[in-house]
């Protein structure tokens, strides 16, 4: 398996588990020893990635919310 191979299965299973299990992801996160191999690196990733992306969901419908509030 290459490099790039590694990163994408570390990704998924990263953003993964941060959406199912966020305490589990970040104990994962913290126990990695190594992490510049590429699993580790993309692992990173992936919990990072879905951690931007439920903050970019939650500021969209805090932005909706006030908008319907002008509204009314």
């Amino acid at each position: 398996m290459n490099n790039l191979e590694l990163i994408k299965k570390g990704f998924n299973a990263g953003y993964l588990l941060q959406k199912f299990d966020p305490d589990l992801a970040r104990k994962l996160l913290q126990d990695l020893k190594d992490k510049d191999i590429p699993y580790a690196q993309g692992y990173r990733a992936g919990v990072k990635e879905y951690e931007r992306e439920r903050l970019t969901r939650k500021m969209e419908s805090v932005r909706k919310g006030k908008d319907m509030d002008r509204g009314r």
